[in-house]
């Protein structure tokens, strides 16, 4: 395997595993306080997915439509984040939830995408 394929498959499985992070973040987050104030560690995650993608994305031989769907997972934590009072937690809760899920998606087509590219070959 070149270095570039090796690069893409070692960034892919690190966003699934960052990913899978930031979603049992949210989904486990039972309070206010939890999404209002977000930890440290847990920005520090999405900021390294963040660069894995731009990492994946430059490297990859041709763009992919699913690439840019990881923004509407991040789009829906700054949301929720901001927005988020004690009246509004069931609603926001939920959209983090569901925007985690987006975080989620594009890595299951670029996985499907290097199984099939790897068995074309």
């Amino acid at each position: 395997m070149e270095k570039k394929n090796l690069i893409i498959v070692l960034a892919t499985l690190g966003k699934l595993i960052l990913s899978v992070l930031l979603l049992m973040y949210f989904w486990k987050a039972e309070d206010f306080i939890t999404i209002k104030y977000i930890d440290i560690a847990i920005i520090l995650l999405a900021i390294v997915y963040i660069l894995l993608q731009l990492l994946t994305r430059k490297l990859s031989s041709a763009p992919h439509w699913w690439d840019w769907v990881y923004y509407i997972g991040l789009l829906c934590i700054m949301i929720a984040s901001i927005f988020i009072s004690q009246e509004t937690f069931n609603v926001f809760h939920m959209l983090t939830r569901i925007g985690t899920v987006f975080l989620i998606l594009p890595l299951f087509a670029d996985i499907y995408q290097l199984f099939l590219k790897k068995n074309l070959k």
